[in-house]
């Protein structure tokens, strides 16, 4: 929060102190000990407003550290690669299964990650779809939003790693290649996980902290 806020001499400290808190769970209770010792209807006011001004910072900045967690650039190989890590194959209904989108065109410079997301084009996802066939088996469908482009796949209880992950690979490539011409599987794509986030998954570049 900037001194522009400030309407009086005492709002200085009083940003000061406002911007050292950065926890939202706690940020009202923080700032009830800081006015501990405040008397004055004026001076408690001045304290409401600018703590509301801080905590809508505090919220906007949790949204875009939240988004960037959920985007990420990878291969069309390593995107299949890591939706095979997070199936178990040995009972491949065991675990719910998160949509995952992804787009061919954006801005691989951008750090912003609203205006990556939004400024992006060309959006896909994969989907775990019942067929109605009372099916044990995973079944998984890739289209372009707008339909059109699907492809279809099936994953068994038991299937080899490698198996899985080339079967996936081929339905992304398969989708794109409707209206993306010389595709190769190192392509980068925009990847947004979005519910998978929210699931407990870890992101590929959070596995591959672990893994180092």
């Amino acid at each position: 929060m900037t001194y522009a806020y400030a309407i009086e001499g005492r709002d200085y400290s009083r940003i000061d102190k406002l911007n050292t808190l950065s926890n939202r769970e706690t940020f009202y209770d923080d700032v009830r000990k800081m006015c501990i010792r405040v008397q004055g209807d004026h001076a408690i006011k001045r304290w409401q407003a600018l703590s509301e001004i801080r905590k809508a910072e505090i919220d906007e900045e949790n949204k875009r550290r939240n988004a960037m967690k959920r985007v990420e650039i990878l291969t069309v190989d390593d995107l299949a690669k890591y939706i095979v890590s997070r199936i178990n194959l040995r009972s491949v209904l065991a675990n719910p299964f998160s949509p995952v989108d992804f787009a061919v065109e954006f801005d691989p410079f951008c750090k912003d990650p609203d205006i990556l997301k939004a400024n992006a084009t060309g959006w896909y996802g994969i989907r775990k779809v019942d067929t109605g066939f009372d099916s044990y088996n995973l079944c998984l469908v890739c289209d372009y939003y707008g339909g059109g482009c699907g492809s279809y796949v099936e994953i068994y209880d038991d299937e080899i790693e490698e198996s899985a992950v080339i079967e996936i690979k081929n339905i992304i490539m398969k989708t794109l290649a409707f209206n993306c011409d010389s595709l190769r599987s190192d392509e980068r794509l925009l990847v947004d996980f979005g519910k998978a986030f929210f699931r407990g998954w870890s992101l590929p570049s959070e596995e591959k902290q672990k893994a180092e």
